[in-house]
């Protein structure tokens, strides 16, 4: 019966309690199921006390009723730090708004009263969160409508800015829009990489001790090529300014975490953040198609001379799922693409040969192995693509074989996603943009995160 195969198939997952199962709908696109089916699956597990469903969120692993829930005192504390701290960095607490109650809290993290008290000292000890009464949130409500924050992103020696993709389009309106909310002026200011100098936005030369009133500074690094020397440029504007003030910095580090030199962590009042690179994004996909059922995968990817590439299939691999790479190391990203097709032929047919280029390159990947998209144990092939672009075309060209019996996941959950109904990993730019600013507004707050980069988690986004 397909209920016994859902539950054998959740039974026999590796899941930590909390752990989130799929939805319903996935479980019914996974295995060709009715939706009474799988619910009766589920309501069979919430009988035997091995999952339960939290109302408008879904169903999770375990009890989540505390007294089935016993750990030693001191991996009880471990637990709960890890799991409150991955819950700021995934956007689940919000600056400036309360924290979930106490009760809340308990039930979320399976600890006891006592436990948690005890670990909410201790937070508030080390200034990360605060309290009134009986309330507890991570920043104090201040009035900011006479403070100027320069945004500091690349451009060109005219001060012109052209955006490269949804992702920089989304990070510059979230940054505005939400300058707006706190009523912060906000000032841009471009970098003109091949000059090493700032520029506004009528291309004069700029220096950052030109903005007194200027209390925070945020940057982004996305496509600077040389961002250390980005990094030099603000320390000495900074110092320049006023070497008695420490000015908070954030910054988008759009790169490999190993080519940030840890002597910028020594910076006062500095703060890294990462939304793309690691492995995490991998393990995050790994997970998910495990508990959908899956335990084997393909992963193409033609940008695998790039960090990210490498580090998502690391991550895939490290999940437990088993995974069968189709690389290739020729480029490392897709304006590596652009570039060799703008220098052959005009560019009114740019993106038209960046996207045939693409294509024939995924085409070869897919032909050299064929064998191993076809001979996977389980009727439903997995294919991991390393971004929605390259998804995209990958179900194109299954299309074209009319293969019905492929389920394809990417990276990116841009427009395209949508428009394929692909599920996709989003990585979280909206938390991203609010934990710089919050950083901004309470560069003390964190100090378990000085000396790190720090990563913003995101999730998959089911269509």
């Amino acid at each position: 019966m397909i209920k016994d195969q859902i539950i054998s198939s959740l039974i026999n997952q590796a899941h930590q309690a909390g752990d989130k199962l799929p939805s319903v709908r996935s479980l019914m696109k996974v295995f060709d199921a009715a939706s009474a089916t799988v619910q009766s699956a589920l309501s069979s597990l919430v009988k035997q006390k091995l999952i339960y469903s939290v109302k408008c969120k879904g169903y999770f692993w375990g009890s989540n009723e505390l007294t089935n829930i016993e750990f030693e005192s001191s991996r009880a504390s471990e637990a709960l730090k890890k799991r409150f701290y991955e819950d700021f960095q995934s956007g689940y607490f919000q600056p400036d708004k309360d924290l979930p109650t106490q009760k809340e809290l308990c039930v979320r993290y399976h600890v006891s009263y006592g436990t948690l008290s005890c670990f909410l000292k201790k937070e508030l000890a080390l200034g990360s969160i605060e309290r009134v009464g009986r309330r507890y949130f991570l920043a104090t409500k201040k009035e900011r409508s006479s403070s100027e924050i320069l945004l500091i992103t690349r451009a060109d020696s005219l001060g012109l800015f052209v955006p490269a993709s949804e992702r920089e389009m989304e990070f510059i309106r979230l940054v505005y829009q939400s300058a707006a909310a706190q009523k912060l002026k906000l000032r841009l200011l471009g970098y003109d990489t091949k000059n090493n100098c700032f520029v506004d936005r009528k291309g004069e030369r700029r220096e950052l001790e030109e903005f007194p009133k200027v209390v925070g500074y945020l940057v982004s690094t996305l496509l600077i090529f040389d961002p250390v020397q980005l990094l030099y440029k603000i320390s000495d504007g900074v110092k320049n300014r006023n070497p008695a003030v420490s000015i908070p910095v954030s910054i988008w580090w759009e790169h490999p975490a190993e080519n940030l030199p840890r002597v910028f962590f020594k910076h006062k009042n500095w703060a890294f953040y990462n939304a793309t690179f690691g492995k995490n994004p991998g393990i995050v996909v790994g997970k998910y198609l495990q508990n959908m059922g899956h335990k084997n995968a393909v992963y193409i990817s033609p940008f695998h001379n790039s960090s990210w590439s490498r580090d998502r299939l690391r991550g895939l691999n490290e999940s437990g799922l088993s995974v069968q790479p189709l690389v290739l190391d020729k480029f490392a990203s897709p304006w590596d693409i652009r570039e060799e097709c703008r220098k052959n032929g005009p560019k009114q047919t740019l993106e038209f040969r960046s996207r045939q280029m693409l294509s024939d390159l995924v085409r070869g990947l897919m032909e050299s192995g064929a064998s191993v998209l076809e001979n996977t144990d389980s009727y439903t092939k997995v294919v991991v693509c390393v971004n929605d672009e390259v998804a995209g075309v990958v179900k194109e060209l299954l299309e074209e074989r009319d293969s019905s019996n492929y389920y394809v996941i990417a990276y990116d959950n841009s427009m395209e996603s949508y428009l394929l109904q692909l599920d996709s990993f989003d990585f979280n730019t909206p938390t991203l943009v609010e934990q710089m600013y919050y950083h901004l507004a309470n560069p003390q707050s964190q100090q378990y995160l000085q000396n790190q980069l720090r990563d913003v988690f995101g999730k998959i986004v089911e269509k």
